[in-house]
């Protein structure tokens, strides 16, 4: 029987391959002699040995490039966002598991007993009053700070509330100053900087985390953010509901969420109970796998009117174990960890449940056009999305129907 003690890998090189060894309670060190190599220490009886795993690193694509997330359920009508079109949860899990082929799943593995915390972002497009205080009441109810990424341009003459916010210990942080997703490098940072100078004057502190509309950006965006003194930011740009990991070669956190939220439901024509059975059905395999979960919602014509349901299901993540924890406090607690013997067969396990395409918060397998677009609509006439921004999210949609042909045709 083996123990295996611990992943060696170059964290610089590999930093997707660490946040998700990580994410499972691993013991992950950094080597920065090695390069395509992942080492595991283990040991059979008294004596030690490592073994050598080839790695395959995977290509960026453009990270503003779109595709369909599906929230798979059987007797629902399906649930679509856009997102990234990078899987990196299952590329990597599956390259992982692979791994695991080497070892027996009755061998033993040396993993972290960390509780999985859970965080609640609140997405401030635009600025309704009553909105916005509904959200702080839903936080004091719930007896946890939220994490708030302010949409700065529609709030510009009522920042004091997110001022009085923070007094009340919510953490606020940057959405935009103008809700347009800005691939052009100047003109995102001449948003970023109008934003963030707004706002840091209203709190008196800095800001460290941005949010960008429709979780959207390109690599230059995230050189800028980090060039502009931000520590992470939190999209949809590399992958949906991925660990908390390194951006390579910027200094920046990439803090994913799952983007399944009241709006998604709504356009989906899902009942409140049928939002409020899903999170706990999220919520409980999330817990079960160890894995911290991300959820949020928008203020206006979501929390206000979903705030008893949003109570319940913080209740539940509460009765099952989870902790709660803003932005910041999750990132600081990723380096606490408490370590006991488990079953490899329980890190395999967890793997096998990424690699499932049934999963919830898969990706959708086929491009549903209809349901796609009447997604897209409504969240176009909800959220006072420009003209523009809607045609470039039915762009989208029409490249993406055009590569899948292609693929069929070919």
């Amino acid at each position: 029987m083996a123990l295996i003690k611990s992943f060696n890998l170059n964290f610089s090189r590999h930093p997707y391959t660490k946040a998700l060894l990580s994410s499972l309670g691993l013991v992950v060190t950094n080597d920065t002699t090695l390069d395509q190599t992942l080492e595991i220490d283990y040991q059979v009886e008294s004596a030690n040995y490592t073994k050598r795993f080839q790695l395959i690193p995977r290509t960026l694509n453009n990270t503003s490039s779109l595709r369909s997330f599906n929230t798979f359920s059987a007797t629902l009508p399906s649930a679509y966002e856009l997102v990234s079109n990078l899987d990196l949860l299952s590329f990597y899990s599956k390259q992982i598991l692979n791994i695991f082929d080497y070892f027996s799943s009755s061998d033993s593995i040396i993993a972290s007993t960390r509780i999985p915390k859970l965080a609640f972002r609140v997405d401030s497009d635009g600025f309704k009053l009553s909105a916005v205080q509904s959200s702080l009441r839903l936080s004091e109810k719930a007896g946890f700070p939220f994490t708030w990424f302010v949409d700065v341009k529609p709030a510009i003459d009522n920042l004091s509330f997110y001022k009085y916010a923070a007094s009340c210990k919510q953490d606020i942080q940057l959405h935009c100053f103008n809700h347009l997703f800005q691939p052009n490098s100047n003109k995102f940072k001449r948003d970023v900087l109008l934003g963030k100078d707004l706002l840091e004057d209203t709190l008196g502190y800095r800001i460290k985390g941005y949010s960008g509309p429709s979780g959207r950006y390109t690599l230059n965006n995230y050189r800028i953010l980090s060039e502009l003194g931000f520590t992470y930011t939190s999209d949809f740009s590399f992958a949906h509901d991925f660990p908390i990991f390194n951006i390579p070669a910027i200094s920046l956190l990439q803090v994913p969420i799952y983007p399944f939220s009241i709006g998604t439901s709504i356009a989906a024509n899902w009942s409140t109970s049928n939002y409020v059975k899903h999170m706990k059905s999220y919520l409980k395999l999330k817990y079960l796998q160890r894995q911290d979960a991300i959820i949020y919602a928008h203020p206006e014509n979501r929390i206000e009117l979903y705030t008893n349901e949003l109570l319940e299901v913080f209740g539940f993540a509460r009765s099952i174990g989870f902790k709660f924890h803003t932005f910041n406090e999750l990132i600081i607690s990723k380096k606490e960890n408490h370590y006991s013997t488990f079953q490899c067969k329980d890190i395999i396990s967890k793997l096998e449940y990424m690699l499932n395409t049934n999963r919830l918060g898969s990706y959708s397998t086929e491009q549903n056009l209809p349901l796609s677009i009447k997604s897209i609509i409504y969240k176009s006439k909800t959220t006072n999305f420009p003209l523009r921004c809607f045609l470039k999210s039915i762009f989208f949609k029409l490249k993406q129907l055009k590569s899948s042909i292609l693929r069929q045709l070919n």
